[in-house]
């Protein structure tokens, strides 16, 4: 996809998503579904009718397990109230979003680990949505949710009918914005009390890393309860460590062949897993330069490929740029790769060229970057970088505009994904740009202008898009961090002629088309 701009001599930042027919990613058959409770002739559509209620929660009319997906039976009482409880066991590691759909009132709760006292309410539903019908209150979509693969977390929905129809269910959607909804019942277990000791679903597996990366290492209960974890090391109890999932960072080479087990604890006993075996090989591959961009007019980015020695990185003299630049300074972030060059003043438009040499890995060898590696970049007045850790694009000057070419996910439903040309500013600002054409890789296609409060993939921001064709040209807006975004307005595209306006004055936002 070629996506065109031709901006005039100041713009806010250059936006592009595409949306993309994702693959739902299968669920892993690792669940038994989750536990339903019904209380029935409890009058009232209120969810405090419910909570109120004598019988609540100790003594349900029913009990049942759903074996399909977290979403109860349609349309089946009147005057009743339930309460679906169990873990959800995420797939995946990052950001998740939850939604919840009920008829009458609804709510969602979600711990930060598989203790339900830890719950605090995601999501609810203020007044009666549909089935399946997601997007009725804003309410229904709870913020980004960090989870971790490997963990139990505990969650719970209550619902209450008065009249009428009736439903209840609850769906999420992964970091890589795949959508489940409703969550099927293989990432569920349910929840109540237990006589036994715990038992494993999932046992310890073995490790194979590169030294000076970490090692991770989980275990999973189908204990239909909360379960005590402590981990061990060669016998020996690892003090802190007593989640279900671990982590060793920087591993060295010396703790190769080195074993772990959990131990999984209720009142009732102690099962205890199997011994994991760690693998440690030695990295005998010298580390690359694997990106260089320049940021603004001073400093210029260059990421490594792995993990880089902190004296050997810090040391300007290692590096070089073309065209005369000097450098006055090289810091090393924090996830030991992205190093940020400060240098005397970049031209923009303008080609340079980096070299590396002498910078080492943090292995036992210390590998150094071959001599003299070269990356190129050109200096931008705004900095490409991707949102959301899908997108992936490129950027390059064409006359007084640039060119992009990128894919994506989508930008309005969080977490966002997409192509993102940026520099920092404060204070009000009146900027315009012309869009000169957009590729039609989905009618939603969106690119334009946008202030975006930070980097994160669901950031609260202000936007003014154009999209492909029909859609026309719209403003668009995320109000709280984690949310749904709200679209207002529409104006016809007129390429190569769309010209778009973004404007700040205090604290309000206001989007323009032509």
């Amino acid at each position: 996809m070629r996506i065109s701009f031709r901006p005039l001599t100041l713009l806010a930042a250059f936006v592009v998503a595409v949306l993309l027919a994702l693959k739902p990613v299968p669920a892993a058959a690792q669940g038994t579904g989750i536990l339903r409770e019904v209380y029935t002739n409890i009058p009232g559509s209120a969810l405090s009718n419910l909570t109120n209620a004598v019988a609540f929660p100790n003594a349900p009319a029913s009990t049942n397990l759903l074996t399909d997906f977290f979403e109860a039976p349609l349309n089946i009482l009147e005057n009743y109230g339930q309460r679906i409880r169990g873990y959800v066991l995420p797939p995946q590691t990052g950001y998740y979003t939850f939604w919840i759909a009920t008829d009458d009132e609804g709510a969602l709760y979600l711990s930060s680990d598989e203790n339900p006292g830890n719950k605090q309410q995601v999501a609810s539903v203020p007044g009666w949505s549909g089935s399946r019908e997601w997007t009725k209150y804003p309410e229904q979509q709870s913020a980004q949710i960090w989870l971790e693969a490997g963990r139990r977390y505990y969650i719970e929905m209550l619902q209450k009918e008065g009249g009428g129809g009736d439903n209840a269910a609850v769906g999420w959607q992964f970091p890589n914005a795949v959508l489940e909804r409703p969550i099927p019942a293989s990432r569920l277990l349910p929840q109540f009390g237990t006589g036994v000791k715990p038992a494993i679903l999932v046992d310890v597996p073995d490790q194979t890393i590169f030294e000076a990366t970490d090692a991770r290492f989980f275990a999973i209960s189908s204990d239909p309860a909360p379960v005590n974890y402590q981990w061990q090391r060669d016998t020996v109890t690892l003090a802190g460590m007593t989640n279900s999932v671990i982590t060793v960072t920087n591993v060295p080479i010396s703790s190769d062949q080195q074993q772990y087990r959990c131990l999984l604890s209720n009142s009732f006993g102690t099962t205890t897993s199997r011994w994991a075996r760690l693998t440690v090989m030695a990295d005998n591959v010298p580390p690359t330069l694997a990106s260089v961009a320049g940021l603004g007019t001073t400093n210029v980015l260059v990421v490594f490929s792995e993990g880089v020695q902190t004296l050997s990185a810090t040391n300007k003299a290692n590096y070089g740029i073309s065209g005369g630049v000097t450098i006055t300074n090289a810091t090393l972030a924090a996830d030991a790769r992205s190093v940020t060059l400060t240098t005397t003043v970049l031209v923009f438009g303008s080609n340079y060229t980096v070299t590396v040499s002498n910078v080492r890995d943090r292995s036992s060898a210390a590998n150094p970057i071959a001599s003299g590696s070269q990356k190129s970049f050109t200096s931008l007045e705004y900095s490409p970088t991707t949102i959301g850790g899908l997108a992936d694009g490129t950027t390059t000057m064409s006359g007084n505009g640039v060119n992009i070419t990128t894919t994506g996910g989508d930008i309005g439903t969080s977490p966002d994904q997409f192509q993102f040309n940026y520099q920092q500013r404060t204070g009000d600002f009146d900027l315009q740009g012309r869009v000169s054409g957009l590729t039609l890789a989905d009618d939603w296609s969106r690119a334009g202008l946008m202030a975006r409060e930070s980097l994160d993939a669901g950031a609260r921001y202000t936007a003014v898009f154009a999209t492909p064709t029909i859609n026309g040209c719209l403003f668009q807006y995320r109000a709280n961090a984690g949310q749904a975004s709200t679209t207002s307005g529409a104006h016809p595209v007129n390429y190569p002629d769309t010209w778009l306006r973004l404007r700040r004055s205090g604290n309000v936002f206001t989007g323009y088309a032509s």
